[in-house]
C-alpha cells in the first residue's frame, strides 16, 4: 500500500494493539473480558498526501485482494482541511500584516485608521 500513489505513510495497527487501545479509550474495555478471542481485526492505516484524493485512494486499495474492508475516516478529514484552512487565513493575515501599501501612488498606511500617510 506503501507504493500506491498519493499515500503519505501507512501504519501497521495489530489486532493486540486495536484491543489495547480500545480499553484504554473507549471505557467498555471491561466488556472485552467476557469474550473468548479478541474481536478486533489487524488494520493498517494510510494517510494521504492530498485530501482531495482520498476517495481515489480508497477506490484503489478496495481492489488489492487481500483487503476485507476500507474505511474513510471523513470526520478526521473535515477537522484537519478546517485546521489547514485556518492555516492559510493566519499565513494571509500575517502576510498582509498591520502595513499595506498603496502601489500607485506609494504612500504606506497603518491598517489602524492613521490618518496621517509617511513614505
Amino acid at each position: 500500500m506503501g507504493k500506491l500513489p498519493g499515500v503519505a505513510s501507512v501504519s501497521y495497527i495489530s489486532a493486540q494493539t486495536a484491543l489495547e487501545e480500545f480499553n484504554a479509550l473507549s471505557g467498555f474495555g471491561s466488556a472485552l473480558q467476557y469474550l473468548d478471542e479478541n474481536p478486533l481485526p489487524e488494520a493498517f492505516l494510510v494517510q494521504p498526501l492530498l485530501l482531495n484524493d482520498s476517495a481515489k485512494l480508497v477506490a484503489e486499495i478496495r481492489q488489492i485482494a487481500l483487503v476485507d474492508d476500507v474505511q474513510l475516516d471523513m470526520e478526521w478529514l473535515r477537522r484537519l482541511d478546517a485546521l489547514l484552512d485556518m492555516g492559510r487565513k493566519l499565513v494571509l493575515a500575517l502576510r498582509r500584516g498591520p502595513w499595506y501599501w498603496c502601489n500607485p501612488c506609494g504612500w504606506k498606511y497603518h491598517s489602524a485608521g492613521d490618518p496621517k500617510p509617511s513614505r
